[in-house]
C-alpha cells in the first residue's frame, strides 16, 4: 500500500467488534476531532449502534471503481445491514 499509493496500512485486530464502537463512543464523547481510525470492519448490529451514534463518516463507497463496476446497488443485500438502511 505505501509503495503503490503512498498510504500507511496499520491493521490493528480487536477481539471483539464491540471494542471498536466503545472506542468510537469514548473518542466521540472526548469530542476528538480526527479519530483513530480511518476505516473499520463491522458485523450488521454493531453498524446499526454506530449509525444510531452518529459514529459513521459519510458515504464513500460510490468512490470505489470497483463498487461502482461490480455492485448491483440496487440489491437487497447492499440496501440494508442487520436490517438498517445503509444509506450509502
Amino acid at each position: 500500500m505505501k509503495k503503490d499509493h503512498n498510504v500507511e496500512l496499520n491493521r490493528v485486530p480487536m477481539s471483539d467488534s464491540q471494542d471498536i464502537i466503545n472506542q468510537l463512543l469514548d473518542e466521540k464523547s472526548a469530542a476528538k476531532t480526527a479519530g483513530s481510525m480511518d476505516i473499520i470492519w463491522i458485523n450488521g448490529e454493531n453498524f446499526k449502534t454506530a449509525k444510531d451514534n452518529d459514529l459513521l463518516w459519510q458515504e464513500f463507497s460510490g468512490q470505489l471503481p470497483n463498487f461502482n463496476d461490480y455492485v448491483d446497488q440496487n440489491a437487497p443485500d447492499i440496501a440494508s445491514d442487520f436490517g438498517e438502511p445503509v444509506e450509502d
